[in-house]
């Protein structure tokens, strides 16, 4: 680890209590951030889903349209966010669960990989 440091001199890893759909770390403070698997989270449930426990098994429905709206406005709070508190020009990576057609050919459940700068 010494090698490390010298190359690339201090690291500070800082892990939170707070939840992601808050600011987490202070402004401008964080150089690299990385997230797996935690945005299929919503910050509360929107409503009962009256055919799946989760939305991935739901059918299309009055509901899942609440469930997915909810799902837009966090993950544009996450971005929010993650933006106030990453310096400029500074990187995030992210892993996430998407259903979107657009970034997966034929919609299916996968892991989708985005870098946000």
């Amino acid at each position: 680890t010494s090698d490390f440091f010298q190359k690339y001199g201090p690291l500070f890893v800082h892990s939170t209590g707070v939840s992601f759909y808050f600011q987490c770390a202070p402004s401008n403070s964080v150089q690299a951030s990385f997230s797996a698997t935690a945005m299929h989270w919503l910050s509360f449930k929107p409503c009962d889903l009256p055919d799946a426990l989760h939305i991935t098994g739901a059918a299309e429905s009055t509901e899942k349209d609440v469930f997915l709206a909810q799902s837009e406005k966090d993950w544009e709070s996450i971005l929010l966010h993650r933006v106030s508190t990453n310096q400029l020009s500074r990187s995030a990576v992210l892993s996430v669960f998407t259903q979107s057609k657009e970034l997966v050919k034929g919609g299916s459940f996968v892991l989708a990989l985005f870098l946000c700068q």
